[in-house]
């Protein structure tokens, strides 16, 4: 419920970054109640971050930025990530 709830705060203040991890941490706390509803639109939300981030970002930092453990982690099991 705390990684959902900062989500709106983190969109709104443009920290991709953190808006990111708190919309997979929200999809992934969602799948372990079960609660399919949230799961979607969470795991939704994170794929339009990262679509934004790949269309807005260099390549090569898109890249980096996906390849790192700590966000393929969250993303494991959630979203693929965009080519």
């Amino acid at each position: 419920d705390a990684a959902a709830n900062t989500e709106p705060y983190f969109s709104s203040a443009a920290m991709k970054d953190s808006d990111l991890r708190s919309a997979l941490i929200a999809a992934q706390a969602a799948r372990i109640r079960h609660d399919a509803a949230n799961e979607k639109l969470f795991a939704h939300r994170a794929l339009d971050i990262l679509t934004g981030l790949r269309n807005t970002w260099p390549p090569q930092l898109f890249t980096s930025y996906t390849s790192r453990p700590d966000i393929q982690s969250l993303v494991k099991g959630i979203t693929p990530i965009p080519n």
